[in-house]
């Protein structure tokens, strides 16, 4: 006695269909897995800019939260900027802040209330012109590469108005949000784009990832350029 045999097609619409399946479960397994490899954009707080999370903030790789210190955005009318802290850099160095890129001159405010505990207007080295603003907390809040340019030019004159908001000294108390100096390119990065370098210390001196805290940062209201 011979077992009915299915109308002809159906075998090989059965397969088509299991095959259909299969190919289906694998290409949604694939988009899965390069939706979870590729790089995290983000708008950061303040800024209406995007930057793109190439690595996870300090901390997040062991699951444990990054630190956030509440601050004012540093870059008046915001900046790009994307996570390079801990970066290689020459010399066998790495990257102990986040390079937050902006025209040159643009203005730069505190990021907390505090008192301007180091003002170097000084070309050489790396760091160029830089200040450090100390909260009353013992966190520091590090400016490095301030302007050196006479304005729309690369002249290196180096006036102490074209990098420091006037009156800037050691020991100014400054309150966040208000003006402190200029975007530039001095020390190391005449050979880059303007930018600010800026750090974030514990009051042990210790450097954590500012990224977490400039996503997470206030907006001051914008501070036009005067020159």
């Amino acid at each position: 006695m011979h077992s009915p045999q299915p109308p002809e097609g159906i075998g090989q619409r059965s397969v088509r269909s299991n095959a259909t399946a299969l190919l289906a479960v694998v290409v949604i397994s694939f988009v899965a897995l390069s939706c979870a490899a590729a790089p995290r954009s983000r708008v950061s707080a303040g800024t209406g800019s995007a930057t793109t999370t190439t690595t996870p903030p300090s901390g997040t790789e062991t699951g444990t939260p990054a630190t956030v210190q509440p601050i004012t955005f540093p870059v008046s009318a915001g900046a790009s900027y994307s996570d390079t802290f801990g970066a290689p850099r020459s010399g066998g160095r790495t990257h102990e802040g986040q390079d937050l890129v902006s025209a040159k001159g643009t203005p730069l405010l505190a990021a907390v209330s505090g008192r301007i505990t180091r003002l170097r207007h000084d070309l050489s080295g790396l760091s160029g012109n830089s200040l450090t603003i100390t909260a009353d907390d013992g966190w520091s809040y590090v400016y490095i590469h301030l302007n050196n340019d006479s304005p729309g030019t690369d002249d290196s004159a180096n006036r102490f108005e074209y990098a420091f908001a006037s009156g800037m000294a050691l020991n100014k108390r400054v309150a966040a949000g208000e003006l402190v100096g200029f975007l530039g390119d001095s020390g190391n990065a005449e050979q880059t784009v303007a930018h600010l370098h800026f750090e974030i210390h514990q009051p042990d001196g210790a450097v954590i990832n500012a990224f977490a805290s400039l996503r997470a940062a206030s907006t001051a209201p914008a501070i036009p350029r005067t020159w």
